[in-house]
């Protein structure tokens, strides 16, 4: 009995350290996928500003 349940506390353990882990990743790959996010829309802001420039006539 008493091996059972050290192995179920052991199990149980090691659960909870990969749910933290899993958690961790998902936290820094949201971070990555942000930062990414924010990239794209300061790239699509350049091309609209040079594409309302040229519309002018200013470049």
């Amino acid at each position: 009995m008493s091996i059972a349940l050290n192995t179920s506390q052991t199990n149980s353990h090691h659960m909870e350290k990969q749910i933290a882990a899993t958690k961790a990743e998902i936290k820094m790959l949201t971070q990555e996928n942000a930062s990414t996010e924010k990239k794209l829309y300061v790239a699509l802001g350049l091309v609209t500003a040079f594409g309302v420039l040229k519309l002018i006539g200013k470049i």
